[in-house]
């Protein structure tokens, strides 16, 4: 189940990533001219509002599992 969360973060973050980018190619390497997405910020906060919980029941089934012990 982490596995699905840690798949979801990372694509997420790529996926900004591309975004930012893309729609700051034109500054160059003026770093404090550079802007975000909105959309981008928006996407990031969804997909890490599914993956704490999928984070949070991977982890109750690791520690509380019978065969852990």
């Amino acid at each position: 189940m982490q596995t699905i969360a840690f798949s979801l973060s990372i694509g997420a973050g790529i996926k900004c990533g591309v975004d930012s980018y893309k729609h700051n190619i034109n500054v160059g390497w003026r770093f404090w001219k550079f802007r975000v997405p909105k959309e981008s910020i928006k996407i990031i906060g969804f997909v890490y509002l599914v993956s704490l919980p999928i984070f949070f029941a991977a982890s109750l089934f690791e520690f509380l599992s019978s065969w852990n012990i």
